[in-house]
């Protein structure tokens, strides 16, 4: 009667019958590794039993190509579409801020961004019907509708900037559509002064001890007819530009922000939509010159009328502003005629009026000098730490244009944190995804390494694996380190979640992200091991130094959360050494595993060959489960987004993030104070 071992002989070669010769070299290979001490143990019993069962189910002989398939659709329905996002986000941010180029051209961008829109929505959002339409932003729009007057001052803006002109008939068009707005005839003032006088250069100390420009007027009657516009629209009950009207039909039109790329095509489309009060910048074109001629020639009345003429005009074009930007520009305005008219009323000696205007210009230039001053470097080390790759560098620029900006704290940073981590997330797991496709592809090319034979022994050990090994090798070793790492991050406060993705990026290792990419390569060799060893225990297939594997398991899953500890303690640096230490120990022995294997002697091949296999199938897994973590995100991504309140855009907020538009507010409601004493000139 057959002895145990035997029959787990003629169970292990029965594949092989179709070729004698190489079933009987099986067997001997088989033979050799039998401890002949053991050939009586039931265990063999038990192993033939698994591997006839093994046969019977004919999917195991496809586990690997289903495999294969499952990680192909996991990459194109997980990873695929959200990296093509990524990277025509990118494009958008190059071609439709700076207009330079990058993955898409801007008609690619236009294409896609306003695919199924009509005629008029495309118009309304880009301006322009093409890029080579040969018209300025806003003329096909206004022609398709000549009775708008939104559309009408976004052709008048677009325009001017193209032609340094009035378009033709504007003034007598606007009076016809909109007679009650003294915004056109503002506009054109400032357009024909313009083009009638000319600022003489100043010098350094001249510029340093704050003395106005002085004007060369070119044209007396062009100044004079600008100067008329100016009383027209002063007489007028409306102050309208439209440009907040414009803003919010144009972001009405875009998709909801639920990810990065619908978010960054948000902030383009804000970052090129006009500004109120950027116009504005040109009105010291007429007050100035027209401030100086009128004190040249001691013309008191005329002075005085032309100050209540833009101390009743400057409020309301403040009113029209509410970007941060535009209310910037009108305060730099503000300034610009407060100075000229202080040098004019001066030099004519108006009394009361050069009085009002003393104080004024003082709190002005007081402000100017304490801006500069505004410490922001608290909000930068948070923003820093706790924001995501935009705040660092924008919100502290906002918040020093104003003297009492919004207080941002760490709650109010956590949704742009989070949105980060989400979409950042996503391409750490896409990283790691092909770094393990890559090892799972050289596992698999591994059992090519000694010849057929040795190929096809291998998959009969494995084989042998019960569905108790398999639940360690694949959801232990494979989705193990994921596992933990989420947990860490997600259970605990030793996490890296409180911190901005990119602040964790800068670390040098990064050491939390490091320690779960060496476990997650780690732990499938370890547990492999220990699974394969526990099936052939009575063979002669022992591996080396077991204990080295599992300390480094063990290190770098003690690791993960030490990191987090430190770092939220302020001990980075004290444990940069020891981290790197364990990095490069982790690295160097996973290194030396593989160099070991593709140099290994033909006695320890048949080990190695099947634990390889093992190896594979648990990177397999690790890809799928980086899949599904993958598509995760994209839910967190989205709740996060919609829980900003700093960095959405909106469209009743004008400015291409809410805490610019916060920031512009107070900025206004401080610039109204300053301004106050205005209301005392008479």
């Amino acid at each position: 009667m057959p002895s145990p071992a035997e029959r787990f002989l003629d169970a292990a070669v029965r594949p092989f019958s179709d070729n004698p010769e190489l079933q009987i070299h099986a067997r001997r290979e088989l033979e050799e590794r039998i401890d002949p001490a053991s050939t009586e143990n039931p265990s063999w019993d038990s192993a033939a039993e698994r591997l006839q069962h093994h046969d019977r189910k004919w999917w195991r002989g496809k586990a690997g190509f289903i495999f294969l398939i499952l990680i192909l659709v996991a990459f194109f329905t997980c990873f695929y579409p959200g990296l093509i996002k990524l990277i025509k986000a990118k494009g958008t941010l190059e071609s439709l801020v700076d207009g330079s180029g990058g993955s898409e051209t801007h008609a690619e961008i236009r294409e896609r961004i306003s695919k199924g829109m009509t005629m008029d929505q495309r118009l309304i959002l880009f301006g322009t019907s093409s890029d080579n339409s040969g018209k300025v932003a806003d003329e096909e729009l206004w022609q398709r509708h000549p009775d708008n007057p939104c559309y009408l001052a976004g052709y008048a803006r677009a325009y001017t900037v193209e032609h340094g002109t009035l378009p033709p008939d504007y003034l007598e068009t606007a009076a016809r559509i909109d007679p009650d707005n003294g915004w056109f005839p503002a506009h054109a003032a400032t357009i024909l002064a313009s083009r009638s006088v000319k600022a003489e250069p100043r010098t350094e100390e001249e510029k340093k001890a704050r003395k106005p420009k002085q004007w060369k007027i070119l044209d007396p009657a062009g100044l004079d007819q600008a100067v008329a516009l100016l009383v027209k629209a002063r007489s007028l009950p409306l102050f309208e530009s439209y440009t907040n009207e414009r803003f919010a039909e144009r972001i009405a039109l875009l998709p909801p922000a639920n990810d990065f790329g619908s978010y960054i095509d948000r902030v383009a489309i804000a970052a090129r939509a006009p500004m109120a009060g950027l116009w504005s910048q040109k009105l010291i074109e007429v007050i100035g010159p027209q401030a100086q001629r009128l004190a040249e020639e001691d013309k008191k009345e005329e002075l005085h009328d032309l100050l209540l003429v833009w101390k009743d005009l400057n409020p309301r074009m403040l009113a029209d502003s509410n970007e941060l930007t535009g209310i910037l520009a009108v305060y730099a305005t503000t300034r610009a005629c407060v100075g000229a008219f202080r040098e004019a009323a001066r030099r004519l000696d108006l009394g009361e009026t050069s009085q009002s205007l003393e104080p004024l210009y003082e709190a002005i230039e007081a402000d100017y000098q304490k801006r500069p001053l505004i410490d922001s470097s608290a909000l930068e080390e948070l923003a820093d730490k706790h924001g995501n790759m935009l705040s660092v560098t924008i919100l502290p620029v906002f918040a020093r244009q104003a003297n009492a900006a919004p207080v941002i704290d760490g709650e109010s940073l956590k949704p742009i944190r989070l949105f980060d981590h989400a979409w950042g997330g996503r391409l750490l797991y896409l990283g790691l995804f092909s770094l393990m496709g890559i090892a799972a592809g050289c596992a698999w090319l591994y059992r090519f390494r000694h010849g057929r034979l040795i190929r096809l022994l291998s998959a009969r050990v494995t084989a042998l694996m019960t569905p108790a090994d398999w639940i360690w090798i694949l959801l232990v070793g494979g989705c193990g380190p994921l596992l933990a790492y989420e947990a860490i991050q997600y259970l605990t406060p030793l996490g890296m979640r409180d911190w901005g993705f990119f602040y964790i990026l800068k670390m040098k290792p990064s050491p939390q992200l490091n320690a779960w990419g060496v476990l997650t390569f780690v732990a499938p060799i370890a547990i492999a091991r220990w699974r394969l060893g526990l099936r052939t225990q009575t063979w002669k297939l022992k591996h080396a130094r077991p204990w080295l594997g599992w300390s480094i398991l063990f290190f770098f899953l003690l690791l993960m959360p030490l990191v987090g500890l430190a770092i939220s303690h302020d001990l980075v640096k004290r444990w940069e050494i020891a981290w790197t230490t364990l990095f490069v120990l982790g690295s160097l022995w996973w290194h030396t595993l593989a160099i070991r294997a593709l140099c290994t002697r033909r006695a320890t091949a048949l080990a190695r060959q099947a634990t390889a296999r093992l190896i594979a199938a648990a990177y397999g897994t690790t890809m799928l489960a980086l899949a599904v973590a993958a598509t995760v995100t994209r839910f967190e991504e989205r709740y996060w987004l919609k829980r900003d309140t700093l960095m959405q855009v909106e469209a009743d907020k004008p400015g291409f993030m809410q805490f610019e538009y916060q920031v512009g507010q107070v900025r206004k409601s401080e610039v109204m104070e300053i301004l106050s004493p205005l209301e005392e000139i008479r």
